[in-house]
């Protein structure tokens, strides 16, 4: 059974760290033009690119944003070894689990590798 995000910032990380290594995947949007990113609400001259541990918590955050996108799925392995270093590189945020009823989770993306800690 799905698990629902809360108003709490701590669960829902630790949510999507628990998600994540147990279905060894994460969920993004992407386009034509690229992987959905946004500015940074809690950083200046940040960008944000949002990962969500399941597909529905991405389907429901698509009922209202980014209807353009399409709902991609992402490995563990490519996550982990790519696409985290590759956006600590580049001074990119992960978005962690955005919802439309609570606050976003931006996170930088070495803490989050930390916490992934496959090896």
């Amino acid at each position: 059974m799905m698990k629902k995000l809360s108003s709490n910032i701590k669960a829902n990380y630790a949510l999507f760290i628990d998600q994540v290594l147990e279905n060894e995947e994460v969920w993004a949007l992407r386009s034509d033009d690229g992987w959905a990113q946004c500015e940074s609400e809690n950083y200046e001259d940040a960008a944000v690119i949002p990962f969500w541990s399941e597909q529905s918590y991405v389907k429901d955050f698509m009922a209202k944003n980014w209807q353009e996108y399409k709902v991609s799925k992402i490995t563990l392995e490519d996550f982990f070894n790519d696409w985290l270093p590759g956006m600590d590189e580049d001074g990119i945020l992960v978005g962690i689990n955005w919802s439309e009823e609570y606050d976003d989770i931006e996170m930088e993306p070495l803490i989050v590798l930390d916490d992934l800690d496959i090896e």
